[in-house]
């Protein structure tokens, strides 16, 4: 019966994965290489490095399939399905190699502290480069691509993954492990108001994105920083991280939809500077918040060990105080029951109650 259980459940979130991937996929297919996958904004990736740092490398086949399937149905020219396999093959071994990298140094879990968001960004941009480097090997060797565009393909797609692990990942894994995060949760709950206040310098930052591609002028892109910097100071990582991917995804969509606009690979690096911030924002927020918390419970032990204490110094002082003269009247007692010893002939029950009252 559990086994049972088990099995429909990893169905089901392989289905579910699958079609997210395919929808992440299809939804950031904007401008790209020569009908490849080399686009400026890669989510899915993140999806999928999610899923691998979450659940652990046994979930690489269900990766590979989401690339490829991902690769066959939204490309408009997809390349020979053995390209696509071979392909999918090899982004998936790098990605379960970035992701047990990963949780070999202890960071299979949410990113709590800078020195693991450096870490994170460390090991993602050399897994991103790696995974673009024998891509585009792949479709030259494969006469997708020419030589003379391996280098700007390259460094394009390494980009655009590098981006949406930053953006998606540290978002998904809380999610994958266990649920929405409290710092999240509590924050909303603590003050409504800054939430919603929160919100407004999104939508206003997608509002600018649009503003940004009717002006084509990337230097606009900078005040993004002011909304995402405030959510990421106050929500932790994924806060910021939500933030951010909302906001790319804004941009991405702007960019696409306005005819004559910036060229997405233009804002690529932007992006993923705004990703990087924030990821470090976030991160010292919620070391913070963790420190404050930890606090407040070794505060609030200490106070219940100070109540346990004074609790013990008062019932020690009380048995002091009840046991002086409780020693003097049993002394008193003792002596009566010897000055009353001649006395018993005359009446026994005086030494037998004096007895009593001793015992």
């Amino acid at each position: 019966m559990r086994q049972r259980a088990a099995a429909s459940k990893y169905l089901s979130l392989s289905i579910g994965y699958i079609a997210l991937y395919v929808l992440f996929d299809w939804a950031s297919y904007v401008e790209p290489v020569r009908h490849t996958d080399i686009t400026p904004w890669n989510p899915n990736t993140g999806l999928a490095m999610a899923l691998l740092l979450a659940r652990g490398e046994r979930w690489a086949p269900i990766v590979a399939l989401g690339i490829f399937i991902g690769g066959l149905v939204t490309s408009d020219s997809p390349a020979p399905w053995r390209v696509l396999a071979l392909a999918s093959a090899f982004l998936t071994a790098v990605y379960a190699l970035g992701a047990w990298g990963l949780r070999w140094r202890g960071f299979g879990r949410p990113i709590e502290t800078p020195a693991g968001a450096a870490w994170f960004a460390g090991v993602t941009a050399a897994t991103a480069g790696l995974a673009a480097a024998g891509y585009v090997w792949i479709l030259v060797r494969a006469g997708e691509l020419t030589p003379d565009e391996v280098w700007g393909s390259i460094g394009r797609y390494w980009i655009g993954e590098f981006n949406g692990i930053i953006a998606l990942t540290p978002l998904l894994v809380p999610l994958f492990l266990k649920g929405i995060p409290p710092m999240l949760l509590e924050g909303i709950r603590r003050s409504p108001r800054e939430f919603i206040l929160q919100c407004a310098g999104a939508i206003a930052g997608v509002g600018l994105a649009f503003v940004l591609a009717a002006a084509r002028d990337v230097r606009l892109f900078f005040p993004l920083f002011v909304p995402v910097t405030w959510i990421a100071l106050r929500r932790g990582v994924p806060g910021a991280m939500l933030s951010v991917s909302l906001v790319q995804a804004a941009l991405v969509a702007a960019l696409a939809l306005t005819p004559g606009s910036i060229p997405l690979f233009d804002v690529q690096f932007p992006l993923l500077l705004l990703g990087i911030t924030a990821l470090f924002l976030g991160a010292l927020a919620t070391q913070h918040d963790a420190v404050l918390r930890q606090m407040r419970e070794q505060d609030a032990a200490l106070q219940r060990a100070m109540r346990f204490a004074v609790a013990g110094q008062l019932a020690a002082a009380l048995a002091h105080e009840l046991n002086q003269p409780m020693t003097a009247l049993l002394s008193y007692v003792r002596a009566s029951e010897l000055i009353a010893e001649p006395l018993a002939s005359y009446d026994d029950r005086l030494a037998a109650t004096l007895r009593k009252a001793g015992a």
